[in-house]
Formats: structure tokens, sequence, C-alpha cells
């Protein structure tokens, strides 16, 4: 009978440390992963880019805001525009996991080429070739990991 006590005390004491390891699984530091995107072609400037990501927070504290940086890898350089932006996300409740959920066109946070220059084979603008990287801050100034996404294809009209 001891013995039997014996092995369901241990085996209570190995789920209990198993429950508590995993209870706090989130870091004071923000988690971002990508979990969707609608593409990586933008036509038009009336496109829009669907993008939503998972996050984690251990106290719930998350700005208002996603952060994101393009970085334009077309092999000609020129002067580009509105490299790093800050996206404005609704009010939410303190959470410590969700989803943030974007909508954004094209011609508004996409393009990048301040005057992108003439293709001269297809006599055309030259389609930006761009990778992302998104990010987000807590209150306390913790920055998350960093969620890089491309190479994003962003075809400029003449």
């Amino acid at each position: 009978m001891n013995r039997r006590l014996l092995v369901f005390a241990l085996i209570v004491s190995i789920v209990t440390v198993v429950a508590a390891c995993n209870k706090d699984k989130f870091q004071t530091r923000p988690s971002l992963t990508l979990t969707s995107l609608n593409s990586d072609f933008y036509p038009t400037p009336e496109s829009e880019m669907l993008i939503e990501f998972e996050f984690t927070d251990k106290e719930g504290d998350l700005t208002d805001s996603i952060f994101f940086r393009k970085v334009r890898l077309n092999k000609r350089k020129v002067p580009t525009i509105r490299d790093t932006i800050s996206v404005k996300i609704p009010p939410f409740p303190k959470n410590t996991q969700g989803f943030i959920q974007l909508r954004m066109k094209s011609g508004d946070y996409l393009e990048s080429a301040q005057n992108p220059p003439i293709d001269p084979i297809t006599n055309k603008r030259e389609t930006d070739t761009l990778m992302m990287y998104w990010a987000l801050r807590d209150q306390a100034g913790n920055k998350s990991d960093t969620v890089a996404v491309g190479p994003i294809y962003v075809v400029r009209q003449q």
C-alpha cells in the first residue's frame, strides 16, 4: 500500500512541476509570429496586403502600434520613401496573447522607390522588390523579435 501511495505522490509531483513550467511560457519581451499573408505580389496601388501576426506578451502591455521597415532589394539604388512606418492598431484589452490583422493599400504603405527608374526592356516603371521587417514594442520598451517577410513585389504605375 505504501508503495502505491509513493508512486501516486511521485506522479502528482511530476505533473505539478510540468504544469508549473508551462504556466509562465510567455516572456516579458513580446513575441511576434507571422500567421498569414495574402500575397507576395501587388499589381496596383489599390491592391491590399492582408497580413496577420500572432503575439504573446507576459504582461499584456503592448503599445498601440506595430512597426515595419522596408528594404528595397532592387539592383538599381534610388532614393526611397517611407522606409520605417508605424501602423496604429485599435485599442484592445490587456491580453497576453492574440492576433493582429492588418489591411494595407499598396500605394499607401508598400511603394518604396521615390522615383522608380524605367525598365529599358518593358518601358515601364521598375517593380519594387522588398523585404519587410516587423516588430512590436510594449509599454516598458521591450521590443519583440523581428519577423522578416518577403520578398514582396510591388508593381509601380506610369
